[in-house]
């Protein structure tokens, strides 16, 4: 969900003032305002542009779009570091050239390109999943910055990488329930951390030369379409370094 829409927002805010994880403000952007914007203990605001007025209000509503790119706008004025996520889907598949220069010319620190998986209510939107996958290639090598999913060491995913869930347990990231170190509540954030299954880049069901170096992709987007093993290639990883899975 937003999080500015949460009634607790500006405690948690708080509490993020001088702590020494790396904390990113994950928006629409829509809520955002030029008055508050330095009270945020946010090292960096990540917001959604899902393509240009077209494909971007085709998921997010008519009047998005200019409010959207106002909100980058704002951030970027008042000295935060500003990221864009773009989820590509079949309505902005023409938009991503245009779009690209527009982010270069606002000078924000990195640009997220991700993809859908058929899961969840998108099981019901099939028709937005994008096609085909030459063009997606060149569309996913366009962004650029720091990539948050970032592996590090020799783990799949980043040692690094964890999200509370609003059950209150600790799972490697926001898409899975059973991937969990338990309850943050009743054991705390540093056992329930300690007890989060890690997964290393030997483990994974691929033997190709640039494992190295893609870090094996997304574990939930492998397991979904793999049909359930969470230790497949990511095909969309393949088809960025030019794969086959065949």
């Amino acid at each position: 969900g937003e999080p500015l829409l949460h009634p607790e927002f500006w405690e948690i805010n708080q509490h993020l003032k001088n702590r020494t994880f790396r904390a990113i403000l994950n928006t629409n952007g829509l809520l955002l305002e030029k008055s508050f914007l330095p009270e945020l203990n946010f090292d960096e605001v990540q917001i959604s542009l899902d393509g240009l007025k077209r494909g971007h209000e085709s998921l997010r509503g008519t009047g998005t779009f200019e409010k959207t790119v106002q909100a980058i706008e704002i951030a970027l004025a008042a000295g935060k570091d500003v990221s864009v996520a773009t989820m590509v889907h079949s309505n902005n598949l023409e938009e991503f050239e245009e779009l690209e220069t527009l982010l270069k010319e606002l000078r924000v620190s990195s640009w997220l390109i991700d993809v859908p998986v058929p899961e969840g209510r998108l099981l019901k939107h099939s028709n937005l999943m994008p096609h085909p996958k030459t063009q997606l290639q060149q569309i996913i090598n366009k962004q650029f910055g720091a990539e948050v999913h970032e592996s590090s060491g020799d783990y799949v995913c980043g040692a690094h990488l964890a999200a509370i869930q609003v059950h209150g347990k600790l799972t490697k990231c926001g898409f899975y329930e059973d991937w969990e170190g338990g309850s943050v509540e009743k054991k705390g954030l540093r056992q329930a951390w300690r007890d989060l299954p890690k997964m290393t880049l030997e483990e994974l069901s691929c033997s190709c030369s640039y494992l190295k170096e893609c870090r094996g992709g997304c574990r939930y987007r492998a397991e979904i379409l793999s049909g359930g093993n969470r230790k497949a290639p990511d095909p969309i990883k393949c088809l960025i370094y030019e794969v086959s899975l065949d």
